[in-house]
């Protein structure tokens, strides 16, 4: 899945689990490719490859 948006209104985040030792890529931005709407946050658990 592209992750598609306007011009630089993304953000990416990682979140560590503290017990696990294992982490995830949180990334929000406005799912439309002309405007700020579709506001969406995505996780990848494979350093992201793919966003489920």
């Amino acid at each position: 899945m592209p992750l598609v948006e306007p011009i630089r209104q993304a953000s990416l985040q990682r979140y560590q689990f503290a017990d696990e030792g294992q982490s995830i890529l949180l990334f929000s931005n406005p799912a439309s490719a002309e405007r700020r709407e579709n506001m969406t946050v995505r996780a990848s658990f494979d350093e992201g490859k793919t966003w489920p």
